[in-house]
């Protein structure tokens, strides 16, 4: 096995950051994307018109980001969807990688929810590993995600609307879920593993601990699509610990701190 590690989606979210922590512990990182590779010190950018031309190098690890993470998108498209995420995780395999990541998802319904435990048993049977992301939020996350929607309603004025505030998730702060994924890529155990805090969160509360460190305490909560019973969401740590040594560092109460300031 070299130390190359292959990157697909690198001009994403978790992407970028995970190429960032690859390159920090030494290691030659080819980013692999369709539009707007990074490229720094340690990086390698390769823009491709379709992740079924991502470049190998004989044992190099790959770690597979490049999905969508859009529920709807996913949906509309049907079994296209499927059919398209299994046939580039095919023509991967072909290309002889030591190692291959998939990056998949602790959320998620649907036909979405179908295509990566389609693809998440693919991957286990040739040996690989997969991770099973919670809820990740930092600087640069999608403005369609609860925490991005409750940001674009602070520093205003009158109710806060929230969706379902029973709802539960585990959310897990950026730089440790890059973190995480290194430890995945460079490691030696295989298998499936969650990454999350372990500490799920009712949106209600997720809502009230920004308004609070916001300044805007006093603000009434509003929910526009309640369902009456708590979606749970979080998972167990201990598994990914034992077999890599990684554990969630930021608490959620620290991780909203940080996103604030950097909006500020």
């Amino acid at each position: 096995m070299t130390d190359v590690v292959v990157v697909t989606g690198a001009s994403g979210f978790i992407g970028r950051a995970l190429t960032a922590v690859l390159a920090g512990r030494g290691r030659e990182v080819w980013a692999v994307a369709r539009t707007a590779p990074p490229s720094a010190l340690g990086v390698r950018p390769h823009r491709v018109a379709s992740y079924l031309a991502t470049p190998a190098a004989p044992g190099a690890t790959l770690v597979h980001l490049a999905e969508t993470a859009d529920v709807a998108q996913a949906e509309a498209a049907g079994e296209a969807h499927l059919r398209a995420n299994l046939e580039c995780l095919e023509e991967l395999f072909r290309k002889g990688y030591g190692r291959v990541v998939y990056v998949s998802s602790a959320t998620g319904r649907g036909l979405y929810a179908r295509a990566k435990q389609a693809c998440e048993e693919r991957v286990l049977a040739v040996g690989g590993v997969v991770a099973r992301l919670t809820s990740v939020y930092g600087s640069g996350m999608s403005k369609r995600t609860v925490i991005s929607e409750i940001l674009a309603q602070l520093h205003g004025n009158g109710p806060l609307r929230i969706r379902d505030g029973a709802a539960e998730r585990d959310f897990l702060w950026l730089e440790d879920a890059a973190e995480g994924l290194a430890h995945l890529a460079l490691g030696r155990t295989t298998g499936r593993f969650e990454l999350g805090t372990g500490h799920a969160v009712r949106i209600d509360e997720l809502a009230r601990l920004l308004l609070d460190l916001a300044g805007e305490a006093k603000r009434p909560l509003v929910e526009t699509a309640p369902t009456g019973s708590s979606e749970r969401l979080s998972i167990d740590p201990e598994p990914v610990e034992r077999a890599f040594g990684w554990r969630a560092a930021t608490p959620l109460r620290d991780g909203l701190a940080r996103l604030l300031e950097r909006r500020a």
